[in-house]
């Protein structure tokens, strides 16, 4: 499964692209995790923009 993450540093967000889904979008109090790419990870979206 190929994901593509864009951060967008003026509005601290970011979006999750998948192939064959809509994206998700992200913002500073979301938590990211991707289990079936990095089982066990997970980070807040704001600690990209820190």
């Amino acid at each position: 499964m190929t994901v593509v993450l864009v951060l967008d540093p003026e509005t601290e967000s970011l979006a999750v692209f998948r192939e064959n889904e809509f994206p998700i979008r992200m913002h500073n109090g979301d938590e990211l995790a991707l289990p079936d790419v990095l089982p066990g990870f997970a980070v807040k979206v704001k600690a990209f923009f820190e």
